[in-house]
């Protein structure tokens, strides 16, 4: 109990130093315009995913070193999230070696014990706990079931401890792994580790990677390693590692951490068998996009015919749509094809379909001889849709050249599920569910009254996506 006691205190005073200033030129030309550290997986990007973990692991204090496209990471991640303080270090020096990075940040290396995380990976939160709660005061995660292709920052240890960090061992160890790129230091060594990055900057060494200082404090510092073999991670470095992220590692990952409280919506979850079968193929996510447009396209003529049987085909359709739409946004992650034309078709496409939809339900219920005050419904209801759009377009646009809108914290979001649930995409489940039980009536009533309180919704609680799409 005694010692359960002590580590809770001693977590409850660990802080966190993020590495996340490089320039990632092995991803080029994606990082030209993104930094390593934002790109989505599973619709959260890295250091998102990298921050919940810091979280849930019960740290309160996380320092951010940023350097290449800062702007981008600052505006993604903003001064806090949630209950954790969020503070900025930037290296002007970003292009030369990392140890730049480390030695940057070297006045806040003191008081309490820290965790050094390179920003570029990819993994669970289990393989943070481990790191966290290990018996090692000073600790590194070591994967022993690696592929050695000379590219992997390997660690050499042996009786508990780890003696080298280097791509290439200068000799035989008991055991040697893949370390994952964090590091927890512990208050005591701290000043070892600041005084060894003051001599290699001293000695005009400021061209080193980090690893290189690690090395040399390792024969001060006992350092011990945490097995992690059996957990799903990878270090996101070139191309291939964005592929064995998306269809190897995430999917393990979101399995392992069981998010039950995040919003996890339904059609994101269909859209990764798709997107697994298109991730091998030739297909391109602007092709994808189209037939997501067509899908829509075909929903919305069986709607128009009106009766139940085409009720269903076209929510069928319109499911079909729906999850084709995730699908190119995620073929493009992982593929790393982007572009501003084939975004901006993608969400014309969707405010198209979904400006039309009302209108067509409408009809197909006037051709059934209901009221015509459908056929009113079914335009209001459409405008609100039309004004929901371009509220979001101009939030893209005001923040793409200004960068000046406010992102909302995950807690201030919280206390909006539902908001947040139909904005997260699957608002095709509540038309279906209407469609199966026939009630398009209440369907254009509801829509017409709440896609008016949504878009007042938006403009009140900041949301800065789009409902649908």
């Amino acid at each position: 109990m005694f010692n359960e006691c002590l580590e809770e205190t001693r977590d409850e005073k660990m802080k966190a130093l993020i590495l996340a200033a490089g320039v990632g030129k092995r991803l080029s030309p994606y990082t030209d315009h993104s930094p390593k550290c934002v790109i989505e997986f599973g619709g959260t990007t890295l250091i998102e995913r990298m921050l919940k973990c810091l979280k849930s692991a019960g740290v309160k204090e996380v320092y951010i070193v940023i350097g290449h496209l800062k702007e981008k990471i600052q505006k993604k991640v903003g001064e806090s999230f949630g209950d954790l303080s969020i503070q900025y270090i930037v290296n002007p020096r970003y292009q030369e070696g990392s140890i730049l990075s480390l030695y940057g940040a070297k006045d806040i290396l003191k008081g309490d014990d820290f965790l050094i995380m390179d920003a570029d990976v990819l993994f669970p939160l289990q393989a943070l706990e481990r790191l966290v709660h290990s018996r090692h005061a000073n600790c590194l995660l070591l994967d022993q079931s690696f592929k050695d292709t000379a590219e992997e920052m390997k660690l050499g240890a042996r009786d508990a401890r780890v003696y080298e960090i280097a791509r290439k061992m200068s000799q035989t160890y008991e055991k040697v792994g893949e370390g994952v790129g964090f590091l927890k230091v512990s208050q005591g060594s701290l000043p070892s580790l600041v005084a060894k990055l003051d001599e290699f900057y001293q000695k005009g060494r400021a061209a080193c990677e980090y690893e290189d200082a690690m090395n040399e404090w390792f024969k001060i510092e006992k350092v011990g390693y945490e097995p992690v073999q059996d957990l799903p991670w990878t270090e996101v470095d070139f191309y291939e590692d964005l592929r064995k992220a998306w269809l190897q590692v995430l999917p393990k990952v979101e399995h392992l951490e069981n998010s039950k409280n995040l919003v996890k919506p339904l059609n994101r979850r269909l859209s990764y068998f798709l997107t697994r079968l298109f991730l091998k193929t030739p297909i391109i996510p602007n092709q994808i996009t189209v037939l997501s447009f067509l899908s829509g396209l075909v929903s919305l003529f069986f709607f128009s015919r009106g009766g139940y049987r085409n009720g269903l085909i076209g929510a069928l359709f319109f499911q079909l749509f729906y999850v084709l739409d995730n699908c190119d946004g995620e073929v493009a992650r992982a593929k790393a094809l982007f572009s501003k034309w084939g975004g901006w078709m993608d969400i014309g496409c969707d405010g198209m379909i979904h400006a039309l939809l009302f209108p067509s339900i409408a009809w197909g219920l006037c051709r059934q001889g209901n009221l015509e005050t459908m056929r009113t419904l079914g335009w209001i209801a459409s405008a609100g849709s039309v004004i929901t759009f371009f509220i979001f377009m101009a939030k893209r646009f005001c923040k793409a050249r200004e960068g000046k809108l406010r992102l909302v914290p995950p807690r201030e979001e919280a206390k909006f599920k539902i908001l947040g649930y139909l904005k997260a995409g699957d608002f095709s489940i509540v038309l279906a569910c209407f469609a199966i039980l026939g009630a398009w009536q209440i369907f254009l009533w509801a829509s017409a009254i709440g896609l008016h309180l949504f878009w007042i919704s938006a403009l009140l609680f900041h949301l800065e996506e789009a409902s649908v799409g």
